[in-house]
């Protein structure tokens, strides 16, 4: 069989007929073949072109119209023998290629497959990482951790969070997590905890979180930060999401990410634990004033809209009887309400009962 133009050719009826005429007659007879097969002459002149390429039929030497069939054994020795030289001679050539690429795989696999396993990347488009979080999730087998620190901050997976969570629950995944307090108060946000705690997660509140962070088993974290423009500035509403694969990341990730639910509050029946959320909230809102912050930044750093926020500092400087937030800060500073809060995790002394105070409740 040869290729012409990308196409196989092959020996059928006619062209065997054709050239066994030619054997069995000596000559080449086109009405013949005409006649029999009900044919143009075009298609025998197409016949013999064939034949003549398979080296089975030639025109005799000086005798242009006259054609004599080859011994089919001689056709091979002219057609076969040296594509078979050329094949032998291509698969030398192939091997010693082969043996010597082989001798760089080891070396590549060293480099790039350690550095697949602990790449970053980085994503900025909302379907991929919604898409990408649907994907690690389904391939999690143990664990899953979820630190989410603001409300105002889009989840990507929100949509679909509630069925894929208590799917992966379903087939053993342990899910823990913290999200900021603020979001006890903004909804779907805690019908959303109830219902996954209620599958078998354990969610709570926290007061401070440092990032959006989601840890799947030991093989991928998701670090979410606020999107800046190439300048520098704040985008809001976007994020960038970093991928990470190296596994002492993905290891420290974790450990802050248990730390945070294990300081966290556990979300309580409605009513219930109201002073304890509240105190975390004003002892971190005392504090970033003291720093200084403004209020549009302590709400975005607690979650709370900018609303909450302010009306959470009104009652503070009310109970603190002070008419400015500088008078504030050096009340709380004189009343001892800002030093650190012990190691049992409770502020001292009469910072107990100011911060337990049921109005701060978010």
């Amino acid at each position: 069989m040869l290729q012409t133009a990308g196409r196989p050719i092959q020996l059928d009826t006619l062209a065997i007929a054709a050239y066994e005429h030619l054997l069995e007659y000596g000559r080449r007879d086109d009405r013949y073949l005409c006649r029999r097969f009900g044919i143009q002459p075009e298609r025998v002149n197409a016949i013999y072109r064939l034949l003549t390429e398979l080296c089975v039929v030639e025109k005799e030497p000086g005798r242009p119209d006259s054609w004599r069939a080859v011994e089919p054994r001689l056709a091979m020795v002219r057609l076969v023998v040296p594509l078979e030289d050329e094949a032998r001679r291509s698969a030398v050539v192939a091997e010693q290629l082969r043996t010597q690429l082989q001798s760089l795989i080891p070396v590549h696999q060293t480099v790039t497959g350690a550095r697949s396993h602990q790449h970053i990347d980085i994503i900025d488009d909302p379907a991929k990482l919604a898409t990408l979080f649907s994907e690690k999730l389904a391939a999690c087998r143990r664990r899953l951790y979820v630190l989410h620190p603001d409300d105002q901050q889009p989840w990507p997976f929100r949509d679909t969070a509630a069925t894929l969570l208590t799917e992966a629950m379903a087939r053993g995944v342990r899910l823990r997590g913290a999200l900021q307090h603020g979001v006890r108060s903004c909804a779907p946000t805690p019908t959303l905890m109830e219902h996954l705690n209620g599958a078998g997660a354990d969610l709570r509140t926290a007061v401070d979180l440092p990032a959006q962070v989601i840890v799947f088993d030991d093989d991928c974290c998701l670090v979410s930060v606020p999107g800046r423009s190439p300048d520098g500035s704040a985008l809001p509403g976007r994020t960038t999401t970093l991928v990470i694969h190296q596994p002492l990341i993905i290891a420290l990730l974790a450990g802050v990410c248990r730390t945070a639910w294990a300081q966290g509050a556990p979300l309580p029946a409605p009513g219930t634990d109201r002073a304890q959320v509240a105190g975390h909230l004003r002892q971190r809102i005392l504090q970033l004033l003291a720093g200084g912050a403004k209020d549009e930044a302590v709400a975005r750093r607690l979650g709370l809209s900018v609303r909450t926020c302010r009306r959470h500092i009104s009652e503070i400087m009310q109970d603190l009887g002070a008419d400015s937030r500088f008078q504030a800060g050096f009340e709380a500073c004189s009343r001892g309400l800002l030093p650190a809060i012990g190691s049992s995790g409770r502020v001292r002394g009469d910072r107990d009962e100011w911060l337990g105070s049921e109005s701060g409740a978010a």
